[in-house]
């Protein structure tokens, strides 16, 4: 987002200050998550009614208006990095990926959790975002079946 909106909003609301790092990631080309909406990439911003602009891709609901503040707490601002936005800008590498090498996909979804960890709902919800519900279910379960092989294998080595 425009610094110049950015410190209009901190004038306005001083408590804004501490958000400012959030405020400012909020720019065109960034891929998120919003709890109710789902994934979305910020198309744009609306200086007229000082509001982002969203494409979400549930519903199909395009440019929908969102103002920056309730987006602080509710919006999920993925990096660059992230699985999810390599996979929107290049979906077949990541398909490559989930088909030959599903331990590697993995080890990619996990590196944006906390020190490395997520729960199981945590990774389903992500592969839900990549591949849709009944596909994730049935990747993952594929996955979860290489990576018993290759821990059987390691085990046998040691």
């Amino acid at each position: 987002m425009n610094t110049e909106v950015i410190d209009r909003m901190v004038e306005k609301d001083p408590s804004l200050e501490s958000s400012r790092p959030v405020l400012e990631s909020m720019n065109p080309g960034t891929y998120c998550i919003h709890r109710s909406w789902g994934f979305g990439l910020i198309a744009g911003f609306d200086d007229d009614r000082g509001m982002i602009l969203i494409d979400f891709e549930e519903d199909e609901k395009s440019s929908h208006a969102m103002d920056p503040v309730f987006c602080i707490d509710k919006l999920e601002l993925l990096p660059e990095e992230h699985i999810l936005a390599q996979h929107r800008k290049n979906t077949e590498e990541i398909e490559k990926l989930a088909k030959k090498e599903p331990a590697d996909l993995i080890i990619k979804i996990l590196e944006h959790g906390n020190d490395g960890c997520m729960n199981t709902r945590e990774i389903e919800r992500i592969l839900g975002y990549l591949f849709g519900a009944a596909k994730a279910k049935r990747w993952m379960g594929f996955a979860l079946i290489i990576l018993a092989i290759m821990i059987q294998s390691i085990s046998q080595i040691v």
